[in-house]
């Protein structure tokens, strides 16, 4: 216990800060009683301060206390916002301070509710008028105390020392303080974002490697930047990326389906916890920098959050080929991913038809995002998926959204996607092809609407030329809305060569009859177009014709 004091008093001393802040809270009851004939009590309060600027507010709402009789059971409360032109919106709410996502940062204000029942909640506020309403959640009748504070913020250390779950954490910059850098972050203006490891987190290293990396500054020092970004990313700034760290190497954060955040394979578990320099995101697990000999398999396995791919490459044999020298690309599919197939999927498949599924997400070369265009691919089991760069930049592959790019290993390259893509069938139909190659969503639905789909699935042979998503958002509002079943079908049908399956090597320029008896003109000369239509990917096949993808929807002559 002395050791830890020491420990503690020593970064006080050299980090320990304070700050303040423009904006200022007027009007403010600081505390009031809820009575038992009573079901909510508010607070108002006015910040008041220049636009961007922000006052830290502390506000809670106690049951059981040394100064309460006959306490209300569970305390509920709410921070309102009052808008001049609209009504009030709760910003936040609290009804829990244990597990309501704010724990550390409303432990380091050294005065949380008394026990686990009492609620409590931090806000950075702008100007504006406020109400803080305190509620009997359990409707038992009863005594509550309602009490709103303004912040003073302490910087990065304090607040992980007043937080007091941060011990192993504190020893670790305290053995890493001959590194300036990690004092600067730390310490200096910022503004800096730290993932904060608990105690628990650390408790997951065996103690001797814990006990190694403590003896060794430099090292330490590595792992504790790895820790930090310069700059401030709030937890509302974080998306699907990579991000770079104090210590110059990426780390990758993924956005989970439940809306959690993952950062190299550690949770966060907590958000926005407030200091005067910075933010702490605080997680449950250490995140180490890269050794730079990670292959595609180890980098997916440090970033998290692909654990059912990962076993069912292992029980499938996959991740034998995966660790090789490669080049290989794998487009890898979430835990979501997976969740989100028909519930028994997986359990029904066999060990072969899982591996074809398995290859059908890795190409035998390396292929960056820089490299990636409107596409066929061949992949690992031989079939072939369609890639599709959507106008804002997106990329689909097979009707996969590719939501990061670039993971690199020393035998490949991954990208993340949100969905399992499957193989395609042999026997699958234009129709079929359509709806596997994904952002063809509108055409499909036009299709059913007007029957046209029904003959599309017949034996033809059909050549269609099929706008994307893209080019049916860019009619003018309301044309589709505005259109007859049968101006509709008549539209569709000049998307379609009935009774040809024309494949790009055989196209030539001049009139083609469409499904409709009107004329279509193909030329040539820069690429291949069809009347002002670019064909941007050529070939997709179904058992019954070929498509090929267009930018603009083609319209008959009226």
């Amino acid at each position: 216990m002395k050791a830890l004091t020491k420990i503690r008093i020593s970064i006080i001393a050299l980090l320990l800060g304070v700050s303040s802040y423009a904006a200022d809270v007027v009007n403010m009851s600081a505390r009031a009683i809820v009575g038992s004939e009573e079901e909510t009590f508010i607070i108002g309060f006015v910040v008041d301060g220049m636009p961007g600027e922000t006052v830290p507010m502390y506000l809670r709402g106690t049951g059981p206390t040394d100064n309460v009789g006959n306490p209300i059971a569970n305390p509920n409360i709410s921070i309102f916002k009052h808008e001049a032109d609209g009504p009030n919106e709760v910003i936040l709410g609290n009804d829990d301070w244990k597990t309501g996502g704010q724990m550390f940062a409303i432990s380091a204000t050294q005065i949380p509710p008394a026990n686990d029942q009492g609620a409590a909640a931090i806000a950075m506020l702008e100007p504006g008028e406020y109400s803080f309403h305190l509620a009997d959640g359990a409707a038992s009748g009863g005594v509550g105390m309602a009490e709103a504070y303004e912040m003073t913020l302490n910087n990065i250390p304090g607040n992980l020392v007043n937080a007091d779950d941060f011990t192993t954490l504190l020893a670790a910059i305290n053995a890493a303080l001959p590194s300036t850098d990690v004092a600067g972050i730390l310490s200096d203006e910022g503004p800096f974002t730290l993932f904060a490891p608990t105690d628990a987190a650390f408790a997951k290293i065996p103690a001797d490697t814990l006990n190694d990396l403590l003896a060794d500054p430099d090292l330490l020092a590595d792992i504790l930047l790895y820790h930090a970004v310069v700059g401030e990313v709030p937890a509302s700034a974080v998306a699907n990326g990579q991000i770079m760290m104090a210590n110059g190497e990426n780390a990758i954060v993924q956005v989970t389906g439940a809306g959690g955040v993952v950062i190299q394979g550690a949770n966060v578990i907590e958000t926005d916890f407030m200091a005067s320099n910075g933010i702490i995101h605080v997680v449950d697990t250490v995140i180490l920098p890269a050794s730079g000999e990670e292959n595609i398999v180890d980098a997916i396995s440090a970033a998290g959050n692909f654990s059912t791919l990962i076993q069912a490459a292992i029980d499938t044999g996959a991740a034998a080929t995966l660790t090789g020298d490669g080049p290989f690309t794998l487009f890898a599919p979430s835990d979501e991913a997976f969740a989100a197939l028909p519930e028994g999927t997986l359990e029904s498949l066999t060990s072969e038809e899982l591996l074809n599924i398995l290859l059908y997400h890795v190409v035998t070369t390396e292929v960056p995002s820089s490299a990636v265009s409107n596409s066929k691919v061949e992949m690992a089991n031989g079939a072939e998926a369609i890639i599709q760069v959507k106008e804002d930049g997106r990329v689909i592959i097979q009707g996969a959204n590719v939501t990061q790019t670039d993971i690199l290993g020393t035998n490949g390259v991954v990208h993340f996607i949100d969905k399992v893509i499957l193989p395609p069938s042999e026997d699958g139909t234009i129709v079929d092809t359509l709806v596997g190659a994904g952002n063809f969503a509108t055409l499909l639905s036009a299709a059913v609407a007007t029957g046209a789909a029904d003959t599309l699935v017949t034996d033809g042979p059909f050549t269609l030329f099929a706008p994307t998503d893209d080019a049916f958002a860019a009619l003018p509002e309301g044309t589709l809305e505005s259109l007859s079943d049968e101006a509709l079908l008549d539209i569709l049908l000049y998307h379609v060569v009935v009774g040809l399956q024309v494949k790009a090597a055989d196209v030539t320029a001049g009139n083609v009859t469409m499904g409709n008896g009107d004329e279509a003109a193909l030329a040539l000369d820069d690429g291949v177009t069809i009347n002002e239509s670019n064909v941007i990917l050529t070939d997709l096949l179904g058992s019954n014709g070929v498509i090929h993808v267009i930018d603009k929807v083609l319209l008959p002559t009226m």
